[in-house]
């Protein structure tokens, strides 16, 4: 394995002269640290414009390269013939003007356009799964149509996992069961990937229940009713220092199970400055504790298996009092004009210097790319498609070669859209496309397709194709590439591709 890594190093440090350029001994295409970090912002479409403005100007000082903000399906169809595109218009331009990547979340059913439980507690309309979805499929398409130039990142509704009745009132994001939210992130999932197909879908942020069990039989229930229908895994996480690692390794394993092996997103992160819920040993303090624990949580997230990590923005006097105060920013009201204002607490420069000082790919002192995709199995959609998406999940430039397919029926799956052969992945990148089946006679299909790639020890993902879909197979182990004859002879094309990884050569 030493080796692999090794040659994986070499070949990102000599390409460069290959092409008569000057060498540079950093050149290893890392991501910038900014990438590893998001604002868990509390925008919604609602959210006046000063507001808006003031949180993605202070996200961008942060020096975070992502903003998480709430699209409500319902502010924007309030009125489902005449759609209101003025709050959206404006945060798509804020996003641009302060050079930030949006996750935008979907959720909230417009008044009148849900299915609420009817067993007599009150419920809020927004919450509720959607009578129609074809209805909500036109509504979630119209909008990802509409600011594909800008925003290639959903979310699939907000902690759907769960939600509780006491008295009479019910609390939660969801009102709807692990079947119930299947449905929705299918037929939302098919919406953005018809409106752009290299659109990144994100499961929507689920959180850890008290009964492990629970969170597991859920999402394995998700996955088996809505299969590959989220690229990215997604899971919100609080707690003391000490129970980060474990419970990180909790959730990937429960991804795992289910099915799911792509990256992992932590889109919401927090612990409270007030010192009364300050419940993590040695960080009840206050303000200054919470500043501390950022700069040690954030780390520790990163380095148990987390490929982004969402750090509470601002403070929210809506949220439960546990959680009001994890904010980086505190927030008040100028008495005088009516202007919210936010101040800057003491996590706000120390988050700013985690973001500034560490990367994880950094701290890794044998960089080198890995391969990977969301899962091993994939069905074909009602249209004949397979949407992939690619992720780097290494720490080392991905390089990918030609995507092809190959075999008897080679000519009967297509791929198409692909934004991903003769592309550099960056660490902690990806990029998508699509698998067309278009049966040209009727009976059993089959197919190969591969995936080439700079990964040293296993050059590509392979995998079977057929009216039913793609299995991924066991690469195995690479050939022994001698790297030396391969930077040698390179411009010798019968060499370059004895000596090189195919993704070199393609």
């Amino acid at each position: 394995m030493r080796t692999g890594i090794r040659a994986a190093c070499i070949l990102f440090l000599v390409f460069p002269l290959l092409a008569g350029a000057t060498p540079l001994l950093h050149n290893f295409a890392f991501a910038e640290s900014k990438d590893y970090y998001g604002a868990h912002s509390m925008i919604y479409t609602n959210t006046p414009a000063d507001f808006q403005e003031a949180l993605f100007a202070k996200t961008a000082k942060l020096g975070a390269g992502f903003i998480r903000i709430d699209v409500q399906v319902s502010e924007i169809f309030r009125d489902p013939a005449e759609p209101d595109w003025d709050e959206m218009d404006r945060l798509a331009d804020l996003s641009q003007k302060y050079n930030l990547t949006v996750l935008g979340t979907l959720y909230s059913t417009p008044e009148g356009e849900g299915r609420c439980p009817s067993d007599g507690f009150v419920y809020k309309h927004e919450y509720c799964p959607p009578a129609d979805y074809d209805r909500w499929a036109g509504w979630i398409r119209a909008i990802v149509e509409r600011y594909r130039d800008v925003i290639h990142y959903w979310e699939v509704w907000n902690e759907p996992n769960k939600y509780e009745c006491t008295g009479s009132r019910c609390n939660g994001y969801f009102y709807g069961n692990a079947a119930e939210y299947a449905r929705l992130l299918s037929a939302t999932y098919d919406a953005i990937k018809a409106a752009d197909s290299s659109a990144r879908v994100l499961l929507g942020g689920i959180f850890m229940t008290q009964d492990e069990t629970e969170t597991a039989d859920w999402l394995k229930e998700v996955a088996a009713q809505a299969p590959n229908k989220f690229d990215i895994g997604n899971v919100h996480i609080r707690g003391s220092l000490g129970h980060l690692p474990s419970l990180m390794s909790t959730f990937s394993s429960q991804f795992r199970n289910a099915g799911y092996l792509g990256p992992l997103w932590v889109t919401e992160h927090g612990y409270p400055s007030d010192a009364a819920y300050q419940s993590a040993s040695g960080y009840t303090g206050g303000e200054l504790s919470q500043a501390q624990y950022y700069q040690e949580s954030g780390k520790i997230l990163l380095q148990n298996g987390a490929s982004r990590v969402f750090i509470t923005l601002r403070d929210n006097s809506d949220l439960l009092e546990r959680n009001r105060s994890e904010g980086l920013l505190s927030e008040s009201v100028d008495e005088t004009t009516g202007e919210i204002l936010f101040a800057e607490k003491a996590s706000f420069p120390a988050v700013q210097e985690l973001i500034r000082t560490f990367d994880p790919v950094m701290e890794d002192t044998t960089p080198a790319p890995a391969i990977s995709l969301s899962s091993a199995q994939y069905t074909f959609t009602g249209d004949g498609l397979l949407h992939l998406a690619v992720f780097n999940t290494g720490t080392a430039e991905l390089v990918v070669g030609r995507i092809a397919t190959s075999g008897t029926n080679a000519n009967e799956f297509r791929v198409q859209n692909d934004t991903c052969s003769g592309q550099r992945i960056a660490p902690n990148g990806d990029c998508t496309l699509q698998i067309a089946f278009v049966p040209l006679s009727s009976g059993r299909k089959s197919a190969r397709m591969e995936i080439p790639s700079s990964v040293v020890d296993t050059p590509f993902l392979q995998g079977v194709l057929s009216e039913t879909g793609l299995s991924l197979e066991d690469s195995g182990s690479s050939p022994s590439y001698d790297l030396k004859k391969c930077f040698r002879w390179w411009r010798v094309r019968s060499l370059r591709k004895l000596y090189c990884p195919p993704a070199l050569v393609e």
